[in-house]
């Protein structure tokens, strides 16, 4: 791993789109959860690593669009991200995406 890519406990952090793309794009079998710096509710979310709403840019987003203000964190199952969450923020809260929630 690189240094924008942190590994601990069962999560990778990341903060670089092209580490986070490559990464994401070749573990298809875990969990990415993605927020703002701050870990706000509104706009923690956690996604399957297959859903392409974290994996392509939309609209008029930019490259680093991933990364630049928010997190990215992967994990290989829903608990790891619930625990690094409240790890980082006692009162954290997320939604799942209603994208691929149900897949």
């Amino acid at each position: 791993m690189t240094k924008t890519c942190t590994e601990r406990d069962e999560t990778l952090v990341f903060d670089d789109d092209d580490i986070y793309l490559a990464w994401v794009n070749t573990h298809p079998e875990g969990y990415i959860l993605t927020s703002n710096k701050s870990l706000t509710p509104r706009h923690t979310v956690i996604h399957r690593a297959t859903c392409d709403k974290i994996k392509v840019l939309s609209g008029n987003a930019q490259p680093g669009g991933f990364t630049r203000q928010y997190i990215k964190v992967y994990a290989r199952s829903v608990a790891d991200l619930r625990s690094w969450a409240l790890k980082k923020r006692s009162d954290a809260e997320y939604r799942e995406c209603i994208l691929c929630a149900g897949k």
